[in-house]
């Protein structure tokens, strides 16, 4: 247990105290309680006992969503088509994300100032509930880029956090050094860039 005297508030006559916590930077899924006891040295009476009410329970998770896995891929290509599957695996030890938002950009729907770049305000966005509670979850949802071009490309990234706000990141190794990142909009930012192929029928003429 652990006691802290010292907030005392000598001028406020409405009894107002604000109180600042140092909460702990690792994961407590069964949470840390704290409990808030007053004191009144002239009349004890006036003293309320510590009750339900003055307690409370925060729960610590200081784990980030990992995206472990996504697809498409960087630089696959695909058919052009209506409902293309966009996935990514997330890994989340305590408070797993329920909720993340998927933004998207399609060359022939979004590239509004025909620069061929994916630019920020270009990006449409849904968001992609997972309501299940696991430490490993899917969050898939479909998109169109039916009226690509062929060689038209396709920019996506996710973007969310934990119920915690631990914002959803990447892992990577380099010269056995971990880092961590975040992805966002543009080609070189982004989770994967995909290239479409307008696919037809091979005619057999003899």
């Amino acid at each position: 247990d652990f006691v802290q005297s010292s907030w005392k508030d000598q001028n406020n006559p409405d009894g107002s105290f604000f109180i600042s916590l140092t909460v702990p930077e690792i994961d407590i899924p069964e949470g840390i309680t704290y409990e808030v006891q007053t004191y009144n040295e002239r009349d004890s009476t006036l003293v309320i006992p510590p009750g339900p009410d003055s307690r409370r329970t925060f729960y610590i998770d200081g784990t980030s969503p990992e995206i472990t896995h996504n697809m498409p891929k960087q630089d696959d290509y695909v058919a052009a088509r209506y409902d293309q599957s966009i996935i990514i695996d997330v890994e989340d030890a305590v408070g797993d994300p329920k909720e993340l938002t998927l933004h998207y950009w399609v060359e022939a729907d979004h590239d509004l100032n025909r620069n061929g770049e994916a630019d920020p305000s270009e990006y449409a966005h849904k968001k992609v509930i997972n309501n299940t509670e696991a430490d490993y979850k899917v969050f898939t949802t479909t998109i169109d880029h039916s009226r690509n071009p062929n060689m038209g490309r396709v920019s996506y990234y996710w973007d969310g956090g934990d119920n915690a706000g631990n914002p959803l990141h990447h892992t990577t190794v380099i010269d056995e050094q971990e880092y961590t990142y975040e992805t966002g909009p543009g080609f070189n930012a982004d989770d994967a860039t995909f290239r479409t192929r307008k696919d037809s029928s091979a005619i057999f003429t003899g």
